[in-house]
C-alpha cells in the first residue's frame, strides 16, 4: 500500500478500532472487572488524578425506652468521608513491526479477518502488562506460603478471614488462582463437586468459574503458583475511556514497513484498608 495512504488508514483505525477494543477488553479481562473502578473525574491524559470517596460508617448507638423519653435523645454523628487519590501515571502498550507485505488497507474493517488478528494480539498484550501492574498492587498482608496444594480447608480459612475482617457484602468476593492450584480444585471432592457448595457461575469451558465458600473463583493463567482472594474494594484502578492507535511509515528509515502501536493510560492504588480485603497464597 502506498505511503501516502497510511494517514487515512491511520485515521479510519483510530475512528473504529478504540470503541471495539474496549469492549472485547471488558469481556475478555476479567480482572480489570473485578476491582474497583468507581471514582470521580475523567482520564485525559497521563498524569490526570481522580478521587475515590468512601462514606465512614458511624459508631451508632443503643438507646433504652423507659417511659421517660430517655429513647428519644440522640447524637447525630458527623458524617466524613475517606479518599484516596489515583494517578493515571502508568502507559500499557503494545506494537508490531509490521512487514509491508501486510496490506495496512485490510486494517481499516474493524470486523475483518486481519484486523480482528492484530487487535486481539494487541489486546492480550495490554491485557498482560496491565493486570501485572493490578496485582503488583497487591501489598498490605502477608502472604500465606509454602501451600503447595489448594484444599477446601485452605480455602475456609481465606473464607473465615474475610467474615473476620468484615468484608462489605454488597459486591462480590473473588478468588483468582493460578493454574496449579486451580487444578487442585478440579480433583478435591469437595471444590469439585457442586453438591457440597455452590453451582457454576460460568460455564464456558476453560473460562468456567465456580461459587464456593462465597467467593467467585477463576483460573488466571498470568499467575504463577499464587492465589488471590480479595473483595473488589481492595484495589482502586483508572483507565482511559479509549486506547490511541498509531500507524508510522517507516520509509524514512529506508524500509518498507510501518509501526502499528496501541497504547492506553491508566493507574492504581491500594484501596482503603486494602490489607484486610484480600489474601494472597503461594507455594514459594
Amino acid at each position: 500500500m502506498a505511503d501516502t495512504n497510511t494517514g487515512d488508514v491511520a485515521g479510519a483505525i483510530q475512528t473504529f478500532w478504540p470503541s471495539v477494543f474496549m469492549k472485547e477488553l471488558v469481556q475478555k479481562n476479567r480482572l480489570y472487572t473485578q476491582v474497583n473502578r468507581d471514582y470521580d473525574g475523567d482520564i485525559k491524559d497521563a498524569g490526570d488524578t481522580v478521587k475515590v470517596n468512601q462514606i465512614n460508617t458511624p459508631t451508632g448507638q443503643t438507646l433504652t425506652i423507659d417511659g421517660a423519653g430517655a429513647e428519644r435523645t440522640f447524637t447525630a454523628e458527623t458524617m466524613s468521608l475517606t479518599t484516596k487519590s489515583v494517578v493515571a501515571n502508568k502507559r500499557f502498550t503494545a506494537s508490531f513491526d509490521i512487514d509491508d507485505t501486510v496490506s495496512l488497507q485490510s486494517l481499516v474493517d474493524p470486523f475483518g479477518p486481519k484486523a480482528v488478528e492484530l487487535r486481539g494480539k494487541l489486546l492480550q498484550a495490554v491485557m498482560n502488562q496491565m493486570n501485572t501492574y493490578i496485582y503488583s498492587l497487591f501489598t498490605g498482608a502477608t502472604a500465606q506460603t509454602g501451600q503447595s496444594t489448594m484444599t477446601a480447608a485452605l480455602m475456609k480459612t481465606q473464607r473465615v478471614t474475610a467474615g473476620t475482617n468484615k468484608w462489605g457484602t454488597d459486591k462480590p468476593w473473588y478468588g483468582n488462582l493460578s493454574p496449579n492450584y486451580w487444578g487442585d480444585c478440579l480433583v478435591d471432592s469437595t471444590l469439585s463437586n457442586s453438591d457440597f457448595t455452590n453451582q457454576k457461575i460460568l460455564d464456558e469451558g476453560p473460562a468456567e468459574g465456580v461459587r464456593r465458600f462465597g467467593f467467585e473463583l477463576f483460573e488466571d493463567n498470568t499467575l504463577t503458583n499464587t492465589a488471590y482472594f480479595f473483595h473488589p474494594d481492595a484495589i482502586i484502578f483508572v483507565l482511559q475511556l479509549e486506547p490511541r492507535f498509531q500507524i508510522a511509515s517507516q520509509l524514512a528509515a529506508g524500509k518498507f514497513a510501518n509501526f502499528l502501536v496501541c497504547d492506553i493510560i491508566g493507574g492504581g492504588v491500594t484501596g482503603i484498608q486494602n490489607n484486610l480485603k484480600y489474601t494472597k497464597i503461594t507455594v514459594a
